[in-house]
């Protein structure tokens, strides 16, 4: 269940645009197709969609960013990239919703402290181990044991998912 990439990807003065993708092994156009369906229209805080790019299939956690005073609250998505429909989308939702979650329990919610902790993540899918060292005071981490996955095909899981 290796992601091809994990990607931040959020709303800009210009649209949609890319703020990380780690590892950078994409093209080009690749980036630019997942950039422009990674947030579906009105997606809403807490979304999660799956969805087939080419040969590719994307996953993604929306949420969103507020921010101090008057400025409007912004909106961004961590996206995994897979070459196959071998994962499970459920597992993902779980890990992206429980990381943004514990940041914004903490206040640590912001575009550079995820763009920073992508590593980490991306190495946590692989591990199924997180520990994300977020600050001085507050540390991510948790284990997803192999019992946590469902049992269904990956397909399936995929075809629930989107219908």
């Amino acid at each position: 269940m290796k992601p091809t990439s994990l990607c931040l990807i959020q709303m800009g003065c210009n649209g949609l645009e890319l703020v990380r993708a780690f590892p950078p092994v994409l093209a080009k156009d690749e980036m630019d197709k997942i950039i422009f369906q990674s947030i579906p229209f009105g997606a809403n805080d807490g979304d999660f969609a799956t969805r087939t790019i080419s040969k590719r299939v994307i996953c993604g956690y929306v949420f969103s960013i507020h921010k101090n005073g008057n400025e409007r609250s912004n909106i961004a998505t961590l996206t995994a990239v897979f070459d196959s429909l071998d994962f499970q989308p459920k597992f993902i939702k779980k890990v992206f919703s429980l990381i943004i979650q514990e940041l914004k329990d903490n206040k640590l919610l912001s575009i550079n402290i995820v763009k920073e902790i992508l590593p980490k993540i991306y190495d946590g899918l692989i591990e199924r181990t997180f520990i994300i060292k977020v600050s001085s005071d507050v540390t991510l981490e948790f284990d997803i044991p192999q019992n946590e996955e469902t049992t269904k095909k990956p397909f399936q899981d995929f075809s629930e998912d989107v219908w």
